[in-house]
């Protein structure tokens, strides 16, 4: 695709988004989602997914790397299409991995930083691209605070795999990734060891949804785990986890 027709799709995006754009959607979001620099359209989630398949009907999927890489920066909007994008590539590489870790380090939301973590990491480590010390190597770090998010969150599919309605929406933009076949429990103890003196909001939130998945497949040791650190563990943690005192399912 020459560069004036990469560049004119990209901006038909935007255009395609501004027209079901509400601003005062956008003003509420921006506070829900605790956005500060991002710019918000003010576009529901079912709109965003509608345009990126309409998107895709007129264009393909977008396989410029560059292209999709400046939507992520952008706006919500257009991060979520770029996220959607990368989802459904052929093929997870070195060259996609570069564009997907720089997006790692400053995601500005959790509602951006989920997606990449439950499809594009664990996808990306389920194919051989990364390895599972990458995300020990994450989950050690105090800053930015969202690797170790984000290594905790894609704990969540390795072990659970994608949802339905996760696969349904990934399947009409192109391909699903095969995630979470064998789940990997040693991993995600690894990564809440490290993690679990981390009293962050949204990090002890990753905590509680990881055990809460972890729990599923390996009830045993993550009974273990809420035992040995239930000074850290608060009642909402636990609540996120939908676990009991004793670290077993209520």
């Amino acid at each position: 695709m020459a560069v004036s027709s990469a560049k004119a799709s990209a901006n038909r995006l935007r255009e395609m988004l501004q027209a079901s754009a509400t601003p005062e959607r956008a003003a509420g979001e921006a506070k829900y989602l605790k956005l500060k620099d991002r710019e918000n359209l003010g576009v529901d989630a079912p709109s965003i997914h509608k345009i990126a398949l309409e998107y895709v009907g007129e264009f393909g999927l977008p396989r410029d790397l560059s292209v999709i890489d400046g939507w992520f920066w952008a706006s919500l909007e257009e991060a979520t299409c770029a996220i959607k994008f990368m989802s459904a590539q052929p093929a997870f590489s070195s060259a996609t991995w570069t564009v997907v870790e720089k997006w790692c380090a400053a995601p500005d939301t959790w509602a951006l930083a989920d997606p990449i973590s439950m499809v594009l990491t664990a996808g990306h480590l389920e194919e051989g691209v990364i390895s599972e010390d990458t995300l020990r190597e994450w989950s050690l770090r105090e800053e930015p605070f969202w690797f170790r998010r984000i290594a905790l969150v894609t704990t969540t599919t390795l072990n659970g795999g994608l949802s339905k309605l996760a696969r349904a929406r990934m399947g009409k933009l192109g391909r699903v990734p095969v995630i979470g076949t064998v789940p990997r429990p040693h991993l995600t103890l690894d990564l809440l060891e490290a993690s679990i003196h981390d009293k962050r909001h949204f990090i002890r939130l990753g905590i509680g949804w990881a055990l809460r998945i972890l729990a599923d497949v390996a009830p045993d040791e993550t009974a273990e785990f809420v035992s040995t650190h239930r000074a850290r563990i608060t009642k909402a943690m636990l609540t996120k986890a939908r676990l009991g005192e004793d670290g077993r399912r209520n």
